[in-house]
């Protein structure tokens, strides 16, 4: 006559009552003895409904446990998640090195803060005395313009010189370097 099914299934496994079978793809029960497909829920890392199919986490998020879920949560600001990254968890921008910040919530990639440059996930280097960057991410620094100076290292911008007073195009780094316009006077760095 027909046999009975008395086994127990595995973890990752759900009997139907003749045979055990596997989980869909990126899921698994929580414990051995599933009877129900709807049983299987998603694996870390991954989303959707009990019993189907689950999807890896999107760049730029995370699901920490297993579980049925209506998502993945985006990495918190100053974390990212690339496509190569672990999906169960986010890492943060200062485990790649200084300056480095993320543009918000669900960053896939971290960005040089501003008052530096370099590519994205760094490094970042200080724009040099002379320069400035306002902006976050990988634009190059820009030299301080004519009237304007800088003297420190990762400046967000420059200094305008006194009334009357002006620098050489590019990069000037100290008050010093500002000089009366043509038909004022006074010493550099000064008034005029």
């Amino acid at each position: 006559g027909p046999s009975t099914f008395d086994c127990t299934c595995l973890r990752g496994f759900w009997g139907d009552g003749v045979e055990c079978n596997p989980c869909p793809a990126n899921a698994s029960t929580p414990a051995p003895g599933a009877s129900l497909e709807s049983q299987c829920q998603c694996n870390a890392g991954h989303h959707g409904s009990n019993g189907v199919a689950c999807s890896i986490c999107e760049d730029g998020t995370f699901k920490g446990e297993p579980g049925p879920s209506s998502g993945c949560t985006p990495c918190s600001d100053g974390a990212f998640r690339g496509k190569h990254d672990d999906p169960i968890q986010c890492r943060q921008c200062r485990e790649l090195g200084d300056h480095l910040v993320t543009q918000g919530p669900g960053a896939t990639v971290c960005v040089c803060q501003s008052g530096s440059t370099g590519a994205g996930n760094g490094p970042c280097l200080n724009c040099i005395a002379g320069q400035y960057k306002s902006a976050e991410g990988s634009d190059a620094c820009i030299a301080c313009a004519s009237g304007q100076y800088q003297p420190s290292a990762g400046a967000e911008s420059c200094v305008m010189c006194p009334s009357n007073a002006t620098t050489p195009p590019a990069r000037s780094m100290n008050l010093a370097d500002c000089s009366c316009e043509a038909g004022y006077f006074g010493s550099d760095g000064d008034s005029c």
